[in-house]
């Protein structure tokens, strides 16, 4: 017979073979593992505590120069922003120049549209005309 940590008896497997239990429950299990890690733990736990000190030390000096490397950073992102915006400017003013000749090439079109127009009416108003006064001597002939 075997005695669990807790002290509980772990009874034999009879005729399974296979591995014998330690432990009578999972809690048990656990409680056993601690102890037997119980200074790796502490150890770990100091070289943790001292990684920390570390870390902050050595954030606290490379905050200092990343502050400056950041200011840096957004000053050259305001330089390029403000590049690219007068790009964007010119753009915008030679995009309305062209809308402005374009306008003004629409009303030179529409104007010559609208004399093609009446012109068209007069060659209509003509043939009419004619047309009516073909069929009038015809008539006249007959």
């Amino acid at each position: 017979m075997r005695y669990c940590v807790c002290g509980k008896v772990i009874a034999r497997r009879k005729g399974h073979g296979g591995r014998e239990r330690e432990y009578c429950s999972d809690r048990c299990r656990q409680q056993a593992c601690r102890a037997r890690h119980k200074d790796d733990r502490t150890a770990e736990k100091r070289q943790q505590r001292i990684d920390e000190i570390i870390y902050t030390t050595v954030f606290q000096d490379v905050h200092k120069t990343t502050w400056q490397v950041e200011l840096e950073l957004q000053a050259w992102l305001i330089t390029n922003q403000q590049e690219q915006i007068e790009k964007l400017t010119e753009q915008l003013d030679a995009t309305h120049h062209e809308i402005d000749i374009f306008k003004l090439e629409l009303g030179i079109e529409r104007s010559q549209q609208s004399r093609l127009k009446d012109h068209l009416a007069d060659k209509e108003a003509e043939i009419v005309r004619l047309t009516a006064l073909l069929d009038f001597q015809s008539r006249r002939k007959h």
